[in-house]
């Protein structure tokens, strides 16, 4: 697809695709400068060749990610698994870092694994409650 465009479009795509914005894209990529640069970047931006071009570079982005990550999180799985067949007795401070090591590979690879959650909080008892609470232990013994 990079071959049907002109190379100001390829320049507009390539300032797109690194960041820039529209109009700083526009300028970068050789066009004019003026009041209706934004407009003009616009329907650029618009052109079907443009749009497949922005396309297929996110396309080719997403895979080379999802390869990434994908090979990340089979080898904290098979990290974790490792671990969780650890003989604990064996050496527990090993396992100990290792499950810090691995939780934290699964963090970085969005997948941490779910931990406890200590719940504080006010508790208020009413002395009402805890005489009634006390009248019926009595009456149930």
């Amino acid at each position: 697809m990079a071959s049907k465009l002109n190379p100001r479009q390829m320049k507009f795509v390539e300032g797109i695709d690194g960041g820039k914005s529209l109009v700083d894209a526009y300028i970068a990529a050789g066009y004019k400068n003026s009041k209706t640069s934004y407009v003009s970047a616009s329907q650029l931006l618009r052109n079907p060749k443009v749009i497949a071009e922005l396309d297929d570079r996110l396309f080719t982005r997403k895979r080379t990610a999802s390869q990434r990550f994908g090979g990340m999180i089979d080898g904290s799985t098979n990290i974790y698994i490792k671990i969780l067949k650890m003989d604990a007795n064996e050496n527990p401070q090993l396992l100990s870092l290792q499950q810090k090591v691995a939780s934290d590979v699964f963090d970085r690879s969005g997948m941490k694994p779910k931990q406890e959650v200590e719940l504080s909080g006010e508790v208020s008892i009413s002395l009402i409650d805890v005489l009634r609470a006390g009248r019926e232990m009595k009456e149930g013994a």
